[in-house]
């Protein structure tokens, strides 16, 4: 999916107009969190992370029995390191085996009744390698970004190809039949299609974040935080006016 530069700026902007400034919300409250993750495999910080996750942004609501902080940390720790090397725009097909490998480790953190909850487990592991694990929620990615039947076909095919390259252990598995971890490996592949086909929109993300927080710049690495600004993009391209169309 070729974007044009403009239209990629276009999109942070609206982003920030719609997302960037709600209480508590702010681009510079997601910055901090990023900060503070950079520590995220030592457990005072990895905690400080969990309790922002299981509070405000309700990871695990619903969740009776969901991992208790000792023990997120303690299976993330068991997780492969290469998956923090990995990030979107090196994605690779031999890492699919690698990132399911990662998903099922981490499957226990919440379940629903369909299964694990992919909300919780990209909402933790995107701050543990925030990369190449991008945020998927229902209510907004999954129920309103990706329902945009020009999104949702393209996701759809790559998903589809994607499967061939998942281990057959889990093709077989009730956890990939039944939920929506089994397309997360095929989103991650299609959001590194849109970084490593739109390069510019490192730059671009890194403005948006600087334009927000100007202490942004002293953190030139945030421009690394491709998940997010793959994320991002999509939230403010759905909200954009179709090119030819004057309100």
């Amino acid at each position: 999916m070729i974007i044009p530069e403009p239209v990629i700026e276009a999109a942070y902007a609206k982003h920030g107009e719609i997302y960037g400034e709600i209480k508590d919300w702010t681009i510079p409250y997601h910055i901090g969190l990023w900060l503070k993750a950079r520590d995220i495999n030592n457990f005072s910080a990895f905690e400080y992370i969990y309790n922002e996750l299981r509070g405000k942004w309700q990871a695990f609501r619903g969740a009776k029995l969901p991992w208790s902080a000792k023990t997120s940390f303690s299976n993330l720790k068991k997780l492969d390191a290469k998956l923090q090397n990995i990030k979107l725009s090196n994605i690779e097909k031999k890492h699919m085996p690698l990132i399911w490998d990662g998903l099922s480790k981490m499957s226990d953190i919440k379940r629903n009744k369909d299964g694990p909850s992919l909300v919780a487990i990209s909402k933790v592991l995107h701050f543990w390698n925030p990369r190449l694990f991008v945020i998927v929620d229902r209510q907004i990615m999954l129920n309103y970004v990706f329902a945009h039947s020009w999104l949702l076909q393209q996701i759809e095919e790559v998903v589809e190809d994607v499967e061939n390259d998942l281990p057959k252990s889990a093709r077989c598995s009730s956890d990939y039949l039944d939920c929506d971890i089994g397309d997360y490996p095929g989103i991650l592949w299609w959001a590194g299609q849109i970084i490593r086909d739109n390069p510019c929109i490192r730059t671009q993300f890194y403005k948006h974040l600087v334009k927000h927080c100007p202490e942004a710049k002293n953190y030139p690495y945030l421009q690394d935080n491709e998940a997010a600004s793959v994320e991002w993009l999509l939230l403010g391209l759905v909200e954009l006016v179709p090119g030819g169309v004057k309100l």
